[in-house]
């Protein structure tokens, strides 16, 4: 039976809805993770530049030929940091106005864990509710929170 107001449907569509919420967030993870990666690796590249810049300078090449080298090479660093921007700027167009403060995210894990528990701890064993138990800490540790 359902209460007042909790027609079937409604409740499906919102289900759906959480999960396609879901899913998009996962996307927006990825693209941050992304980000991560193209950042760490633009690091690398700058240092390796550097280093190379440096041996470059202990090389007998001809100073055209040395020029020509150090713009391919900043030509390089600037298709990276375009990456990277074009990332970054993915990323916010697609989240921000989809965060949440990590108190309304800690209400509502306490109100699903108190509707939780009153409705399926009865039903289950101390087992089925300690399995469940860590599975939802996995999930919980593995929120990332905050700018990183």
């Amino acid at each position: 039976m359902h209460e007042m107001g909790m027609a079937p449907d409604s409740i499906n569509g919102f289900i759906v809805s959480l999960k396609e919420d879901g899913e998009a967030a996962e996307s927006r993870n990825d693209l941050r993770g992304a980000l991560h990666s193209v950042k760490y690796h633009g690091e690398k590249l700058v240092k390796w530049l550097d280093e190379a810049e440096e041996e470059l300078e202990l090389c007998d090449i001809e100073p055209e030929k040395k020029i020509a080298l150090k713009l391919k090479c900043s030509d390089q660093v600037l298709k990276h940091l375009k990456a990277v921007a074009d990332i970054a700027k993915a990323e916010f167009d697609t989240s921000q106005d989809k965060y949440a403060h990590q108190d309304e995210i800690r209400i509502l894990i306490n109100r699903s864990l108190l509707l939780t528990e009153s409705i399926y701890r009865p039903k289950g064993s101390d087992d089925d509710w300690n399995e469940w138990s860590n599975g939802l800490k996995d999930i919980l540790l593995g929120i990332r929170m905050g700018k990183k």
